[in-house]
């Protein structure tokens, strides 16, 4: 798994946004998506992934300020480890709904 560790705190608020939507995309929540989360956030060393999600859902309220906020993750470094930990989560998950793989088609494509 990716080492996230060069991120400051906005790219980290942003990558457990990213995370959470992924599981919640479909709007069918199962608990082996929640299972891959707590893996993944294990894996990640994310110990301030609660803080950094809670911080999250109180400023991002739609998809056009999810958006918004991407535009801000301007370092290539950062943008590369956030698709790759979106690739690798989603493929975890089993073969990921139109709706996940939209989230992780539309990064590409706006920090192309």
């Amino acid at each position: 798994m990716t080492d996230i560790s060069f991120m400051n705190h906005e790219e980290r608020v942003f990558l457990a946004g990213c995370l959470e939507t992924v599981v919640v995309a479909d709007s069918n929540i199962e608990e082996n998506e929640l299972e891959n989360l707590d893996k993944t956030v294990k894996e990640l060393n994310f110990e301030d992934f609660d803080d950094c999600l809670s911080e999250f859902d109180r400023t991002i309220k739609d998809s056009e300020s999810f958006f918004e906020k991407a535009e801000i993750i301007t370092r290539s470094e950062v943008r590369d480890a956030v698709l790759k930990i979106i690739y690798e989560f989603l493929r975890s998950n089993g073969i990921p709904e139109k709706s996940e793989e939209g989230l992780f088609e539309r990064l590409s494509k706006l920090w192309a």
